[in-house]
């Protein structure tokens, strides 16, 4: 066998080791035999000792491992191909999951939110005394309203509109508000407070990783510490799952589907899904590479008080616009201008005429929503806009009033309520609907007059209130599962924004301002 021109020289390095008395044990090489043929094959070298342990000689054997290699290169194209083909089915099972949510939600939904409109305007011309017609409305509209939670939750099931509407950050807040909810398990979250940059078949693939894993581990025990956290120094979303009595190790040798599902979109992103023993506790680790968060957000304008005169009506479905113009047409001073069904349509239409607000749907086609409100607030900074959604969620509305809008509005609302918010935006107002305290709009401007704790995010006046009330970092971190560097950090950045230097001065300003006993 000669060793191939091409390849450096293995000998010396060989001989060294034996040399020094080492044993070289299933080296894997390239050989060529006198014929020309490559040989992959495995050497075992060993050195040979006189009577007085001297090294006199090697002893060489050599295995031909060329059909071995040969094997091992097809399964490694196997399991490619098997990647690739798997990665492409999930790709058709989401596009799939999209369209018939979309269609359940722009199909069922739209028609039942139309459905309700009518129903809501047919109470209003019934007579008082037609107390049997009357009922039969409220009835129907009982019917509506369970039919729409229903249609709701397959959907969401489906596809969350969180995804898609909001992007990542809060597809995952909202995932794991839920599992705590049906669960009681303690999730601890520590998130980048911008969205992450991503195209959207990514966001999808985490997200699904994140929902795969939990829902099937806390099928084998409900016994679980969960931690999500970005680490922005490596750039990595992490999910860690400690099993506090050791359920889950029997169960990872053989993986079930979702959970082998879980672990090829893992890989498919250059993550890594590892099983270690920390102090005598199970714990599942996933973590993912990230590119950078991106700051994203924008200043924004108070709306200048405008009279209602002209009205822009944008959504997808012709079937919710009617319903929309049908109610709107009942104040004297609306006038609906104009309508749009795509996100396209829209901009075009703010940019060619002048309008007092734009009552938009968030789930428009071809462009996300919260982007889409995010342009109009930069490129039209007094033009209000009130938000239509299919969905209620304190959290889903926080960050539709954070990218720009002036009100946020369920579709299942009375028509009532949609006069109210229109007329109260256009003026230069901001609305959400009686789910959600009103006073949360606020806490997104800028507002020099309003107190210093005004200006604190809700856990930085958590964190606040517990310094105040005494407490050390290490009882905070203790009391909201999260580290004392995390804490230290909340400290600093609410230290700043109330201006002062230490503890003292926020006992102090918590007693003059009555937030804690004196």
């Amino acid at each position: 066998l000669l060793i191939p021109e091409n390849l450096p020289d293995e000998v010396p390095q060989i001989l060294e080791k034996i040399s020094q008395g080492e044993h070289v044990n299933h080296y894997e090489t390239i050989r060529v035999s006198k014929d020309g043929k490559k040989l992959h094959i495995s050497l075992t070298i060993s050195p040979i000792r006189d009577s007085q342990s001297i090294i006199i000689g090697v002893s060489t054997i050599a295995r031909d491992i060329t059909e071995r290699k040969k094997a091992e290169e097809e399964l490694k194209t196997s399991r490619e191909e098997l990647r690739t083909l798997s990665a492409r089915l999930q790709s058709l099972q989401e596009n799939e999951r999209a369209y018939v949510s979309h269609e359940i939600q722009g199909q069922f939904g739209q028609a039942l939110t139309a459905l309700k409109m009518d129903l809501a305007w047919l109470a209003k011309k019934l007579p008082s005394n037609q107390e049997i017609l009357q009922k039969k409305v409220e009835d129907m509209n009982k019917i509506v309203d369970n039919t729409f939670k229903t249609i709701q939750k397959v959907s969401t099931e489906l596809r969350p509109k969180f995804l898609d509407d909001l992007g990542l950050i809060a597809a995952i807040e909202w995932e794991i508000t839920e599992l705590q909810k049906r669960t009681g398990i303690k999730c601890k979250l520590t998130l980048p407070e911008d969205e992450l940059v991503l195209d959207i078949s990514r966001s999808i693939n985490v997200f699904r990783i994140l929902q795969e894993s939990l829902s099937k581990f806390i099928c084998f025990t409900k016994d679980l510490k969960v931690s999500i956290i970005w680490d922005s120094k490596l750039e990595l979303l992490c999910l860690e799952i400690i099993d506090n009595n050791n359920q889950i190790k029997k169960h990872l040798e053989i993986l079930p589907l979702d959970l082998l599902e879980a672990k090829e979109r893992t890989l498919s992103l250059g993550g890594k899904l590892q099983s270690i023993l920390r102090e005598g506790r199970n714990v599942i680790t996933i973590s993912i590479p990230f590119p950078s968060p991106s700051v994203n957000s924008t200043n924004e304008t108070p709306c200048n008080p405008k009279p209602i005169t002209k009205i822009l009506i944008a959504d997808s479905h012709a079937i919710v616009r009617e319903g929309l113009k049908q109610i709107l047409a009942e104040i004297p001073d609306f006038v609906v201008g104009g309508e749009a069904s795509n996100a396209l349509e829209m901009l075009e239409q703010i940019r060619t005429s002048a309008w007092h607000i734009v009552v938009m749907d968030i789930s428009l086609p071809d462009k996300n929503g919260l982007d889409l409100l995010k342009q109009i607030r930069i490129e039209y900074p007094n033009l209000p806009v009130l938000v239509l959604s299919t969905l209620a969620e304190e959290q889903y509305i926080l960050r539709v009033l954070k990218a720009g809008a002036s009100g946020c509005l369920n579709k299942e609302s009375a028509p009532d309520q949609l006069i109210e918010a229109v007329r109260k935006v256009a003026r230069g107002g901001q609305y959400v609907s009686e789910s959600v305290a009103e006073k949360i709009i606020f806490d997104f401007r800028v507002d020099t007059e309003k107190p210093l704790h005004k200006k604190l995010s809700d856990r930085e006046f958590q964190i606040f209130f517990l310094i105040a009330s005494g407490k050390t970092l290490t009882e905070i971190a203790q009391e909201l599962n999260l580290s004392i560097k995390t804490i230290s950090t909340y400290r600093s950045k609410l230290l700043q924004k109330m201006k002062m230097r230490n503890n003292v001065e926020l006992v102090r300003y918590a007693i003059e301002n009555n937030l804690i006993p004196k």
